[in-house]
């Protein structure tokens, strides 16, 4: 295992993903599926979130510990587990957080205060990277610590609605990335040229590519550089695709010698690479059913493995999908029908 140890805190919820008359349970959101990989590429991972009281906790949990990530659970909650509805019509996917079948609100995330990040006693200087897909006062201060230690933050927002939260976000992070999808490319370009401290911003596009920003030797921040996509393999699901990108970029940075954020500058030709590099594991996603569907599948994890061949020994444990009991359950979103 890499002695580079990452931690990530954010979006950890189940995927229920209903394929016709089929329906998969597995780990999903941001976060869980970005350190998922991290974890089976070779990396030291953990994530930091509460412990839920349903029966989908143990599932949850299961599968976290099964792909090679500690859990650091800062609160036992009297919520839920957060839930996703993925539905799947071919290649094309709908994602719902509130279920069409009895109307639940299944998506309810509460994020670490300062108190609970406090409280939960970690040394967070012992991280080299932290991750995030979304922000709160106590997150911040994670933020904050890691890079107070030269490590390097990656904050992946998945919205622009709250524009003051992501702003101020931003101020706390070396790398930002999101898709002009979620982030407009004018906030985008509001971000490249008023925020401060970042060395890296990137712009997904889909099937066009992305295009990346990176800091200068006199500070600025450089205009938009375009990455062609070269993606040339079978689309099953596009679902966690930009995930699997942000993991394999993650760890090209880590490889890179100037991974920490001790004043180097990421050239713009390594940064061509790093990101190419972080498309071949988007691609690989593209190939499976749910954002971490590679893990079920036999031939998806031996490409998996050739893929990361420099990397000693990853987990080869094939997952297997959880059969759940849905008596007195929604078939929809498997909360209970009261």
């Amino acid at each position: 295992m890499n002695a580079t140890k990452i931690l990530g805190a954010g979006l950890i919820c189940i995927d229920i993903v209903h394929d016709h008359d089929r329906t998969k349970i597995m780990n999903g959101g941001s976060c869980a599926n970005v350190i998922s990989v991290l974890s089976q590429i070779g990396y030291d991972c953990s994530i930091i979130r509460e412990r839920y009281s349903d029966d989908l906790e143990p599932v949850l949990s299961k599968t976290i510990s099964s792909l090679g990530v500690k859990e650091i659970i800062y609160k036992d909650s009297t919520s839920n587990t957060p839930k996703v509805i993925e539905v799947l019509n071919g290649s094309k996917h709908e994602f719902l957080t509130c279920c069409p079948k009895c109307g639940l609100k299944i998506l309810k995330l509460c994020l670490p205060t300062e108190r609970d990040v406090t409280q939960a006693l970690i040394d967070y200087f012992d991280y080299d990277v932290f991750y995030c897909d979304r922000t709160s006062p106590g997150i911040r201060i994670i933020m904050d610590r890691v890079r107070m230690n030269h490590g390097i933050v990656i904050y992946e927002p998945n919205t622009a609605r709250n524009l003051d939260s992501l702003l101020e976000s931003a101020k706390h992070a070396d790398v930002i990335k999101f898709s002009k999808e979620r982030v407009p490319p004018k906030i985008a370009e509001r971000i490249r040229t008023t925020i401060t401290g970042l060395k890296v911003i990137i712009l997904t596009e889909g099937a066009e590519g992305l295009s990346f920003s990176h800091v200068l030797e006199n500070g600025k921040m450089s205009e938009w550089i375009h990455v062609p996509s070269e993606f040339n393999g079978p689309v099953v699901d596009t679902s966690g695709a930009g995930d699997w990108l942000t993991a394999g970029f993650i760890s090209e940075l880590i490889k890179f010698d100037g991974c920490h954020s001790k004043g180097q500058f990421y050239s713009k030709n390594r940064l061509i690479d790093m990101l190419a590099q972080g498309m071949k594991y988007s691609q690989l996603c593209c190939a499976a059913i749910g954002a971490q569907g590679v893990f079920y599948s036999e031939k998806s994890v031996g490409a998996f493995n050739k893929l990361n061949n420099r990397f000693g020994a990853p987990n080869k444990m094939v997952l297997s999908n959880e059969n759940i009991i849905t008596d007195g359950l929604c078939p929809w979103c498997l909360s209970k029908i009261s």
